[in-house]
């Protein structure tokens, strides 16, 4: 599973475990409507990592790092939960999930642990995932 702190208007147990969290590496991500860019990050086992948000959309994206398979039981579900925090999907996978409003830059700080655990960076709210907002992710 992937640790993760953010930096937030708000506290949670999740960003309070790991404030001190060190990153070995950013990634600059930029958000528009409809896409990611890069359309695919690749990430060491073991690997924290800083995402570097920017929302240079004109409307709220979210960052949500997750599995095809989630994101497809999220969309089937009706688009529920988006909390601005570590969500669990109903099967019980842990993602890693932020809010961005447009014009603004946030950062989140997940580790990678196990290879293959994540494979997709999407966002859910209604009809972004379905116009094409997702990017590859790899976890060697």
């Amino acid at each position: 599973m992937a640790d993760m702190a953010e930096d937030a208007d708000h506290e949670d147990e999740a960003a309070h475990d790991e404030e001190a969290a060190v990153a070995d590496r950013d990634i600059a991500i930029t958000m528009t409507e409809f896409a990611f860019e890069p359309a695919a990050v690749t990430v060491s086992a073991g690997e924290t990592i800083r995402f570097i948000l920017t929302n240079d959309g004109v409307i709220e994206h979210e960052f949500r790092v997750t599995t095809e398979h989630a994101a497809q039981e999220h969309i089937e579900a009706g688009h529920e939960g988006h909390d601005d925090e570590a969500a669990t999907s109903e099967h019980g996978h842990e993602e890693i999930l932020l809010l961005v409003q447009p014009g603004e830059t946030a950062e989140i700080i997940a580790t990678f642990h196990d290879a293959g655990e994540f494979d997709v960076i999407a966002c859910l709210l209604p009809g972004h995932y379905e116009a094409g907002m997702l990017a590859g992710v790899t976890v060697e």
